[in-house]
């Protein structure tokens, strides 16, 4: 093949991959401005929230979404319940003396056998 030949031809294959990388490029642009419209999109649901608790399981959703982290969950730390009788009171319930457990309100897909 002449030289001339294979210029053009280079030059054909240069420009198919630059057309290549520019629609790849247009793509990761397209998908990253989705991603920040999901972000602003949430964080003005929590905004206009008048119960920020209505919003802990997107919270858990949200952020294993955006942190790529393997489990997300939301707990706190309760005293243990106990045994009553029908004649204690409304708090005879609740174990002080024992140590404090947690007690997993939310949590991602895979993680949702931890809740309760």
């Amino acid at each position: 093949m002449e030289a001339a030949g294979l210029v053009e031809l280079h030059a054909k294959q240069h420009a198919e991959a630059r057309a290549q990388l520019n629609t790849q490029e247009a793509a990761r642009e397209h998908e990253d401005m989705q991603l920040t419209d999901v972000k602003q999109q949430f964080v003005k649901t929590i905004a206009e929230a008048a119960d920020l608790s209505d919003h802990l399981q997107g919270l858990t959703d949200h952020l294993q979404k955006f942190t790529e982290a393997s489990a997300v969950y939301i707990g706190k730390l309760v005293s243990p319940k106990k045994s009553i009788k029908d004649s204690d009171d409304d708090t005879a319930h609740v174990d002080e003396a024992s140590e404090k457990i947690i007690s997993f309100s939310h949590a991602d897909e895979d993680h949702q056998f931890l809740v309760d």
